[in-house]
């Protein structure tokens, strides 16, 4: 689980860097700038939906696998 766990978050994190730097490239630093807060809470919030939906498939094949030996 922690290998699929680190692999995931490093594309995401190579995600929002991209998205971040080709926001700034297009469009101004400065309305990066001004909507800080909504972007950080966005992010914030789909990183925790991220761990949730690892967390809950790791579960489902924990549980398949439980199954299959029983």
């Amino acid at each position: 689980m922690k290998e699929h766990m680190k692999m995931i978050l490093g594309v995401y994190f190579i995600i929002v860097s991209l998205g971040l730097f080709l926001w700034i490239h297009f469009f101004s630093g400065d309305i990066l700038v001004k909507h800080i807060i909504p972007v950080a809470l966005g992010l914030i919030v789909s990183w925790f939906i991220l761990i949730y939906a690892i967390m809950k498939r790791d579960e489902k094949q924990r549980n398949r696998k439980e199954e299959d030996k029983q």
